[in-house]
C-alpha cells in the first residue's frame, strides 16, 4: 500500500459520515470497545491519521489548533477528545481495530467498527434493508507503541441493485447455500441467509416469468 493512499474519501462522504456518526453516538458496545491499555496507541493512530489527512487531503481538511474542520460536510472535531479512536471514527470513513502485545499475549485492545451487521429481517424487505458490502483493508504498524492498526473502509450498495441481474442473483444464491454455519456466524449473517435466499428466489421467479 503506497502511504499516500492509506485513507480514502468517497463521493458519498456526507451521507456516509452522517450515518456513521449516528451509529457511534453514545458509543454502543457493538460498535466501540477499548481496553485502558490501548489509550496511547489510540492517540498515536489519531495523530497519524490527522497528519495524513492534512498532507494528502488538503482540499478537504484543515486544522486550527486542536480543531479539525471537514470542508466536505462542514463538521468540526476537537482533537483533544479523551477517546481518540471514537473521535477518529467520527472524522474518517475507515473503521479501525488495534492489536497489541500485552504481557506476552496478542490482543485486540480497541475497536471502532460502525459497520458491524446483525439482526433479523423479513425476506420481502431484504432488497431495501440489506446492503452488499465490500471492504478495503489496510495494516499499519504504529512505530511508537508498536500497535498494529487494522483499517477497514466499507463500500456498499443496496441488495436491490442486483434485482434485475439474474446471473449475479443466481451466483449469490449458490454462495449463500454453500456457506457453513460457522462462516455465516463469522459474518453475522446466520439469521439472514434464509430470508435473503427467499428474496433472491422471488426475484429469479419474476425474471423467468
Amino acid at each position: 500500500m503506497p502511504p499516500e493512499t492509506w485513507l480514502e474519501t468517497g463521493p458519498d462522504h456526507v451521507q456516509f459520515m452522517a450515518a456513521k456518526r449516528q451509529r457511534l453516538s453514545g458509543l454502543p458496545p457493538q460498535f466501540y470497545r477499548a481496553m485502558p491499555e490501548s489509550r496511547a496507541a489510540q492517540a498515536e493512530l489519531r495523530d497519524a491519521a490527522v497528519a495524513h489527512l492534512l498532507a494528502q487531503h488538503t482540499e478537504h481538511f484543515i486544522r486550527s489548533g486542536d480543531m479539525l474542520d471537514d470542508r466536505i460536510d462542514g463538521s468540526r472535531h476537537d482533537l483533544a477528545d479523551t477517546v481518540p479512536l471514537a473521535l477518529l471514527g467520527r472524522i474518517i470513513e475507515e473503521d479501525f481495530i488495534l492489536f497489541q502485545t500485552i504481557d506476552g499475549q496478542d490482543l485486540i485492545t480497541a475497536a471502532c467498527n460502525a459497520y458491524t451487521s446483525s439482526g433479523r429481517i423479513v425476506h420481502r424487505r431484504c432488497g431495501d434493508r440489506l446492503w452488499i458490502r465490500s471492504e478495503r483493508q489496510t495494516f499499519m504498524r504504529l512505530p511508537r507503541t508498536m500497535a498494529l492498526a487494522f483499517g477497514i473502509h466499507t463500500y456498499s450498495d443496496p441488495l436491490s441493485a442486483l434485482a434485475d441481474d439474474r446471473e449475479s442473483l443466481a451466483a449469490l444464491h449458490k454462495l449463500l447455500g454453500d456457506y457453513t454455519e460457522e462462516r455465516l456466524s463469522y459474518s453475522a449473517m446466520l439469521g439472514l441467509r434464509d430470508p435473503v435466499r427467499r428474496w433472491i428466489e422471488d426475484r429469479l421467479a419474476v425474471a423467468d416469468s
